[in-house]
C-alpha cells in the first residue's frame, strides 16, 4: 500500500525521484509530567526533490550572504561604520577571542549563568521537585498483558 501511495504521489507531482519525508518523536510524559507514552509525527505535505550535488562551503558563501540580505535587509559583509566590504580573515571559535573582540567594540554584555533546572518532574512555576502521582500511574498501567487476539479475529459483520 505504501509503495502504491508513493508511486501515485510521484506521478501526480511529476517528481519521479521524489522522496516522502516524516519525523517521529516518542514522548513518555504528558503535559503534567505524568507517564503518558505517545508519538508526535510531522509528515511532509508532498515530496522532497532529489538532493542536489554536494557543494563545498566556499561555494555556498554567496548563497548565505544573499539569504541574510533578504531576511535582515543588510549585507553581512558591509562594515557598519565605513560601509566598506569586509572580508573574513579567519574563523574565531575560542571563547576568549570572541570575548576580546566584543569588549574591544563595546558589545560585551557578560555571560549569563542560568542555574540548571532540577531533574523532572518539577513544578514549572517555582522549579521545585514534585513527587509523581504513583497511584494514578499504577492504575493506568494494566496488571497483565492485554488480549490482542481480538484484532486478528474476523468481526461479526464479516462472518455473516
Amino acid at each position: 500500500m505504501a509503495k502504491l501511495l508513493h508511486a501515485a504521489i510521484r506521478t501526480r507531482l511529476n517528481l519521479p525521484d521524489g522522496k516522502l519525508g516524516a519525523i517521529t518523536a516518542v514522548h513518555t510524559l504528558g503535559d503534567y509530567l505524568i507517564f503518558h507514552p505517545h508519538l508526535h509525527v510531522l509528515v511532509a505535505n508532498g515530496l522532497f526533490p532529489p538532493a542536489p550535488a554536494k557543494q563545498s562551503a566556499r561555494d555556498m558563501r554567496p548563497l548565505w550572504r544573499d539569504l541574510i540580505l533578504q531576511t535582515w535587509g543588510s549585507d553581512p559583509r558591509e562594515c557598519p561604520c565605513c560601509k566598506g566590504t569586509m572580508k573574513p580573515v579567519r574563523k574565531v571559535i575560542r571563547r576568549e577571542e570572541i570575548q576580546f573582540f566584543l569588549r574591544l567594540h563595546g558589545l560585551w554584555e557578560g555571560i549569563i549563568e542560568l542555574p540548571r533546572p532540577p531533574p523532572p518532574p518539577f513544578d514549572i512555576k517555582n522549579m521545585e521537585p514534585i513527587e509523581p502521582p504513583w497511584q494514578a500511574i499504577q492504575e493506568w498501567i494494566p496488571d497483565e498483558e492485554p488480549d490482542l487476539d481480538g484484532f486478528n479475529r474476523p468481526q461479526e459483520s464479516e462472518r455473516a
